[in-house]
């Protein structure tokens, strides 16, 4: 399970990021949008899913 943080307007995002819950996240769990979290997630879980090798 992953916790992220999207759809943060600049003001928040900036405060979330100095607190102890953003350096806990990274800035790479905090997202200014939905889509681009998604986008983000879905691009990790390809990058971390186990190759399917050809038939020998």
């Amino acid at each position: 399970m992953q916790l992220v943080l999207a759809d943060l307007n600049p003001r928040v995002y900036a405060m979330v990021r100095r607190s102890p819950l953003g350096e806990a996240l990274g800035e790479g769990r905090m997202f200014f949008n939905l889509e681009i979290a998604v986008e983000r997630l879905q691009a990790e879980l390809a990058a971390a899913a186990p190759r399917e090798r050809p038939p020998a």
